[in-house]
């Protein structure tokens, strides 16, 4: 306790001098036991990747060292430019902020907030999305340029991020979680950061891409399940690949082995037609003209970044 007063020192919440509670304005706190007398909200914020998050009697998910829970629903709305939750400033407005470091002339340091916009309950559905369409890897470049790509697309059709990646745009199978402010893996914080990065208004990296394959488009090619061709052969006149952009993407597709199983049949990698010669100039790039009738847009690779080619629709 606080001398003279009736508030505890390490929380300065009130406590009720007759229960030897703590009052936390959404429930009360038993010191003695070291949880709350009542649970927090079910399924507000719990992740699989942290078990302690399923206790909703705990403070802090039983890291007082590290967080802070002022109202007794820890809520998350500031994140680092890395993608990391900070703290709540303890307004339940729904509304998200980065936070960004930078360091003056004279070598003191300050943050600077920056609101992106949005509400913190889309801001941690696009980023679980994001981390989705990434796959299981934290690759903080791959989520970056995802996200960036989810934007250009945006743009260009005068949408918004939220409704984009809501669309048949993205694949993912969960378009209605979020990403919990207890989730700090290393997934979970690319996929935010790459998301802040595009709200804060990042530079784009992809060269104005809005399309991303991942392994499916090199093993398919020509003949994909059904006996069809790789939706991409079939949408646009033609695709080009930079051969060094080639190169490296199926180098990391190849590092997991030179074959994928799709819908009960193996499909080796690379599909046939990234293997004839007749598709390769003498620059060597790959060039392939479709002859898609009701096409009347190309396809040319910008960058490749972990599992994932990007495109420029030309």
């Amino acid at each position: 306790m606080v001398r003279g007063s009736n508030y505890t020192f390490l929380t300065l919440k009130e406590r009720d001098n007759e229960t030897a509670l703590d009052y936390f304005l959404a429930r009360y706190f038993a010191s003695t036991q070291g949880r709350f007398t009542s649970p927090d909200a079910p399924f507000a914020d719990q992740s699989a990747d942290n078990p302690q998050s399923w206790n909703l009697y705990s403070y802090v998910r039983n890291n007082p060292l590290v967080m802070i829970d002022p109202t007794g629903r820890r809520t998350g709305d500031y994140y680092d430019s890395n993608g990391s939750w900070m703290y709540t400033d303890n307004i339940k407005d729904n509304k998200v902020y980065s936070v960004t470091q930078v360091t003056e002339s004279d070598g003191t340091t300050k943050n600077i907030t920056k609101d992106l916009g949005i509400t913190h309950t889309q801001f941690k559905i696009i980023a679980n999305i994001v981390r989705q369409e990434a796959g299981r890897a934290a690759d903080a470049e791959e989520n970056l340029w995802i996200a960036h790509t989810s934007n250009n697309e945006a743009t260009a059709i005068h949408s918004s991020l939220y409704d984009v990646v809501q669309s048949s745009f993205s694949s993912a199978g969960d378009k209605v979680s979020g990403i919990a402010t207890s989730d700090s893996s290393d997934r979970a914080n690319a996929a935010r950061a790459g998301v802040i990065d595009v709200l804060a208004g990042g530079h784009d990296p992809t060269g104005g891409a809005r399309r991303w394959y991942g392994t499916d488009f090199l093993a398919w090619g020509l003949h994909g399940p059904g006996g069809r061709s790789h939706a991409k052969f079939r949408q646009y006149t033609t695709v080009d690949i930079p051969g060094d952009t080639y190169s490296t993407y199926e180098s990391a597709q190849t590092a997991r082995g030179n074959s994928i199983t799709y819908y009960g049949t193996r499909y080796n990698l690379p599909a046939a037609v990234f293997t004839d010669p007749a598709n390769w100039t003498a620059a060597g790039n790959f060039h392939y003209v479709t002859g898609a009738r009701r096409a009347t847009e190309g396809l040319t690779a910008t960058g490749t970044r972990g599992q994932t080619i990007f495109w420029r629709i030309n």
